[in-house]
């Protein structure tokens, strides 16, 4: 609390990479993995086959492409925050929730996650409960989800699972 935390950002990628320094902004091609979350230390780094492992906030994130954008700090001399873009193919597994669409972004500073399908198909949403129950499950044209809050909104959406507590049964008062 009251330190600036580091972010972990690993890409594994096949066969292209182009970038361009001026606009802040790389892009990997043909086949990337991604690892993202926040780390204590210089020298820590996050194990990309343990989603587990990776922390409320933390993801890994499979795709045809990546983009990786540093934005600009709020104020001059701040530090900015980075943006992902992932296309073709997405799959994104996090501690509490497995995402696959055609199309992914998310944003440092938002710690939102926006997912979607393509022309053909939905999105495909999974959060796992943090209290043990039972697994929630989203299709839709578009979906958002905060990282730290585990919240997600749908849009558009296709079929919807939720577990929603039952009503109490009404019960006969008691003869007096």
């Amino acid at each position: 609390a009251g330190q600036e935390e580091i972010t972990y950002l690993n890409v594994t990628f096949q066969n292209s990479i182009n970038g361009n320094l001026n606009t802040h902004q790389v892009t990997f091609g043909d086949s990337t993995k991604t690892v993202y979350g926040p780390v204590t230390s210089w020298d820590a780094k996050l194990e990309p086959d343990v989603p587990g492992s990776l922390g409320p906030r933390g993801m890994v994130l499979d795709s045809k492409r990546l983009t990786v954008r540093e934005m600009p700090g709020a104020q001059r001399g701040q530090r900015g925050s980075f943006e992902l873009e992932a296309s073709g193919n997405v799959v994104a597994e996090g501690a509490q929730f497995t995402a696959r669409g055609d199309r992914l972004t998310y944003s440092e500073e938002k710690d939102q996650i926006v997912l979607r399908g393509d022309q053909l198909g939905d999105a495909e949403f999974y959060q796992d409960d943090p209290a043990g129950g039972p697994r929630r499950e989203s299709t839709a044209n578009e979906l958002t989800y905060w990282l730290g809050l585990q919240r997600v909104v749908v849009s558009g959406f296709r079929s919807f699972n939720l577990d929603a507590p039952k009503a109490p049964s009404r019960k006969s008062e008691a003869k007096k």
